[in-house]
């Protein structure tokens, strides 16, 4: 945080703690680890059924949470978007069997980059590059604000990967505008060039006690202070490493970031550290505060002296795997759309937007499939007449 130059805050967790998964962890991945019997019945249930890993992103205030289950078809959430349109794409013989988030962001909470593991029954005979533009292009002609960065098919029945259990970590962005003056909010709430994507902060802000601050909160610490009753009973034993660093950021408005890097924790304690680090700067909650926050967390588990940051201004930047197989990369991203860069892949999305020739994945995967084997055969024989046209001469 900086007043005249914006700089970013980073928070850096290390996986130091254990927290239940409430049956998140598929049933498959445990009965694998059991013995070879188990493995073969794993094997057999999950026979005729693939998974994809879906690498998204998403603007969070249209919708109510990432992972909202409800039956009320007015409640959206990306989840549910995601679902129907999967549908709509795979065609009837091809049932979601499962669709699940690893990391589940509250409304109004962005995304960057988070990961959706979806189940369906059948094979993967399709390209998954071509279900990624299909499914980008039916997501924004129904106006989600979501978008596919990836897809790659992932093992089912194997312990090769987990989508929850198999991170390591979670990096969250926190956005922050501070106002030149106080009293700015009231009068232009929602100003054009501030947005509603961080949240507006009013002076006082004493940077010195900000940086002191994030000293306090550096190290091994017990930080179930941050959380409300219900995250403090779901965690075994609340110890965590918190690194932070400050980097410089480029901003037109003063925009400060607060990076989260956490194994496993809720957004809310995200927005709880930030408003945290926030009240200290602006004196409302003094330093000694803050250390006995982390001395005696049972008694700030309740009514705490600070208000959490807005849930708008928070950003899950990235979800990083154990195995680095798992994270997002960009030339795996460049290779997919180098797939794709075919006049045929625009007419099949153009036909598709039109929805004058519905089709499934299958059947347009199929037809451009026969188009790159014609393509190649072109090829081929032009490049065969052009070996004997040299051998003549």
């Amino acid at each position: 945080f900086q007043a005249a130059l914006p700089i970013g805050l980073g928070l850096f967790w290390s996986s130091c703690c254990s927290w239940r998964t409430r049956g998140l962890v598929p049933q498959t991945f445990k009965l694998a680890s059991r013995s070879s019997s188990n493995a073969q019945l794993t094997s057999d249930k999950t026979a005729g059924r693939s998974q994809l890993l879906l690498y998204v992103s998403y603007n969070g205030c249209p919708y109510n949470g990432a992972a909202n289950h409800s039956s009320d078809w007015q409640v959206r959430s990306v989840s549910k978007a995601l679902h129907h349109h999967l549908i709509q794409l795979m065609g009837p013989s091809r049932w979601i069997n499962r669709l699940s988030i690893s990391s589940r962001t509250d409304k109004d909470v962005h995304a960057l980059m988070n990961t959706v593991s979806v189940r369906h029954s059948g094979p993967i005979d399709y390209s998954v590059a071509l279900l990624r533009l299909m499914l980008n292009a039916s997501l924004k002609q129904s106006g989600q604000s979501i978008r596919i960065h990836l897809i790659r098919p992932v093992p089912l029945s194997s312990g090769e990967f987990s989508l929850v259990t198999g991170v390591a970590r979670r990096e969250y962005v926190y956005r922050l505008a501070q106002l030149a003056e106080p009293g700015l909010t009231l009068m232009h709430p929602e100003a054009a060039w501030l947005g509603s994507s961080r949240w507006l902060v009013e002076p006082p802000l004493s940077l010195e006690l900000l940086h002191q601050a994030a000293g306090v909160l550096n190290g091994e610490h017990d930080f179930s202070a941050f959380t409300n009753l219900n995250g403090l009973s779901r965690c075994y034993t609340p110890l965590r490493r918190l690194e932070i660093c400050v980097d410089d950021s480029v901003s037109v408005d003063r925009l400060h970031a607060c990076n989260s890097f956490t194994s496993d924790c809720f957004t809310g304690c995200v927005r709880f550290m930030a408003g945290a680090l926030v009240a200290t700067a602006k004196g409302t909650v003094t330093l000694d505060q803050l250390k006995d926050m982390l001395s005696n967390p049972p008694d700030y588990t309740g009514l705490k002296p600070y208000d959490a940051a807005p849930p708008h201004g928070l950003y899950l930047k990235c979800v990083c795997y154990a195995n680095p197989k798992w994270d997002l990369n960009w030339p795996d991203i460049q290779a997919d759309n180098a797939t794709l860069n075919t006049d045929f892949c625009r007419q099949l999305l153009i036909r598709f937007r039109d929805k004058t020739c519905p089709m499934n994945i299958v059947e347009l995967s199929r037809e451009h499939e026969a188009y790159l084997a014609t393509v190649a055969k072109e090829t081929s024989s032009v490049e065969t007449a052009r070996d004997k046209s040299c051998s003549r001469v």
